[in-house]
């Protein structure tokens, strides 16, 4: 991956991305040093990375933007 598609992810995904992903590792941390990451730990990924834009939209209370004009 280059620098760039690198940035344009980290730009395009990172906003909700990051929070979701550290939500997780605190919710391990918070279980010990030695916690094992559960069924329930996976469950809540699955169930975060089966969201829709128009979901997370919704949940911050944004209009989405329209979509682009086909060609």
């Amino acid at each position: 991956m280059t620098t760039a598609a690198l940035l344009t992810a980290l730009l395009q995904y990172g906003p909700t991305i990051i929070p979701l992903a550290a939500k997780l590792v605190a919710d391990v941390k918070s279980r010990g040093a030695d916690a094992v990451v559960t069924p329930e730990d996976f469950a809540e990924l699955d169930r975060l990375g089966k969201q829709s834009a128009a979901d997370i939209y919704a949940r911050y209370g944004i209009t989405p933007p329209p979509a682009a004009a086909a060609p």
